[in-house]
């Protein structure tokens, strides 16, 4: 399976840019509010095409610049029709996919159920905590549900802590290229908690390092058994990861311990992840407990539980605007897989989910497009920039999208901030190694509103870096830069600043 161009096909399809590709995209680019003639001529001639050449990116640079409106013009454009993996401008998608799937008002809801009956405070069963895909809960928030139990008179639980995930499909990880460590590339199901994360802190303490693992909250920090870390004597990797009877088995180097720190590590069996968390938690008021905590493969029969209580996550809106402005990669894949199950029976992988986010695209927008998660960590995604622009020019692009997109700084072309009383941006970023992109809204001086996508990406590179084993290799910082000054350079044109 291809997972990029090779320098040749690079270096052809740039080819093609300022040749037939060109000629058959009709590149335009000009000044706001005037447009000139489609010609190729005003294309190389352009600023848009010298600091194309000047970035020096080693690979295509795809963008549009268009009318704020359905079918509006293509003011500016260039590469237009190639597809490019899109980063995390891939959550623009995803996140009027969920909107106008759910709609914007959606909740999702975790519910605590008892598998028997509860007698003078003693459940003769056991407590289950049941996923309904909500990408938000915290550890606070799940010891308030705890703290409710037990206001409510719970003080033991005669069977154990059991957790279920199954109201979405499950996977390991997003995107399998990534290093084991990245937090932001958890695993995903139908429950989550702290994004899927737990905090690993150490602090020297008496001439060794204490290492501790934690579900952290800002009132609870419960320590966690199902994973667990050692500090080794090695060089490299940092970190490795193992795992044994289903729970993580982390180890980091010595050497990459110095001074007290911490960060986040990712959970690869989530309910598991819940069950514990909730077990500690429960234990720490008092509550007996009978067996250790486990994961579900599926819930009892209706009629054998009952409704305990439930938490009920912000609305669909609030946490689209959440996930655009964190970028956060496990609520965009929570969302698009909770979109995908509500039109299609049946979603067995993340994969899936995002070919079916595709179809609803194509449905919606009539462009094409490859989406292989909702988060766009996987660099196997291809949008184009035409197909972006059309879909952030609908009418519900408009209306559901754009008033939950992120305010994002005008630059002058040295990159400092610009205040304009009147010019501005709304826009997603992306950021891989090797790939960038940017696209959303653009207000010029004029107050003329446009939509805009700028996709770089230098595939040959990203892929041959993969192996190096370094979470940023060798120039992509300073390629990174290169394509944001670039960008910059062409929306301050564009808005006429």
């Amino acid at each position: 399976m291809s997972r990029g161009l090779t320098r040749r096909a690079a270096l052809a399809g740039m080819a093609g840019w300022i040749g037939s590709a060109a000629l058959a995209d009709a590149p335009v680019s000009t000044r706001l509010p005037r447009q000139r003639p489609a010609r190729l001529e005003s294309y190389l001639e352009s600023p848009e095409a010298g600091w194309v050449r000047e970035a020096r990116l080693g690979g295509p640079v795809s963008f549009a610049l268009a009318e704020a409106r359905p079918e509006g013009a293509l003011l500016s454009q260039g590469n237009v029709a190639t597809g490019l993996p899109p980063a995390s401008v891939a959550k623009t998608a995803t996140a009027l996919y969920a909107l106008d799937t759910l709609g914007p008002q959606h909740r999702f809801l975790t519910q605590i159920l008892a598998s028997g009956p509860i007698e003078d405070g003693v459940l003769q069963g056991n407590l289950i905590i049941a996923g309904g895909g909500d990408p938000t809960l915290q550890t606070d928030e799940l010891g308030r549900l705890m703290e409710r139990l037990v206001t409510q008179g719970l003080r033991e639980v005669r069977g154990g802590v059991q957790a279920w995930g199954g109201a979405l499909p499950y996977s390991f990880q997003i995107d399998g290229d990534q290093m084991a460590h990245f937090g932001y590339n958890p695993s995903i199901s139908g429950l989550s908690l702290n994004y899927n994360r737990v905090f690993f802190e150490w602090m020297p303490n008496a001439g060794k390092i204490d290492l501790t693992l934690d579900a952290r909250g800002r009132y609870y920090r419960p320590g966690v058994t199902v994973a667990q870390i050692a500090a080794e004597d090695r060089g490299a990797p940092v970190f490795d990861f193992d795992e044994a009877a289903g729970r993580d088995v982390w180890s980091v180097a010595q050497s990459a311990l110095r001074d007290h720190g911490g960060r986040w590590l990712p959970v690869r069996f989530p309910p598991l992840y819940v069950a514990d968390v909730a077990h500690v938690l429960l234990s720490g008021m008092d509550v007996k407990i009978g067996r250790p905590p486990s994961a579900l493969d599926a819930l009892p029969p209706a009629h054998g539980v009952a409704l305990l209580t439930l938490h009920e996550s912000a609305g669909l809106a609030d946490i689209v605007r959440d996930t655009l402005e964190s970028s956060n990669n496990l609520m965009a894949e929570m969302i698009g897989l909770s979109a995908s199950k509500a039109r299609a029976d049946g979603i067995p992988s993340l994969e899936a989910s995002g070919r079916e986010m595709g179809r609803w695209m194509l449905d919606t927008t009539g462009s094409a497009a490859r989406f292989v998660d909702h988060s766009g960590l996987g660099d196997r995604s291809r949008v184009s920039a035409r197909a972006l622009v059309r879909m952030l020019a609908s009418e519900k692009a408009h209306d559901l999208l754009k008033p939950l997109m992120p305010e994002r700084a005008l630059r002058n072309n040295q990159g400092g901030p610009v205040q304009h009383p009147v010019a501005g941006m709304l826009a997603k970023t992306g950021t891989l190694n090797f790939v960038a992109g940017l696209g959303g809204y653009l207000t010029d001086v004029a107050g003329k509103e446009h939509v805009f996508t700028i996709f770089t990406a230098d595939l040959e590179t990203r892929e041959a870096s993969k192996g190096s084993g370094m979470e940023r290799p060798r120039g992509a910082r300073s390629w990174n830069g290169r394509s944001v000054r670039m960008r910059q350079r062409m929306l301050a044109h564009w808005a006429g600043i």
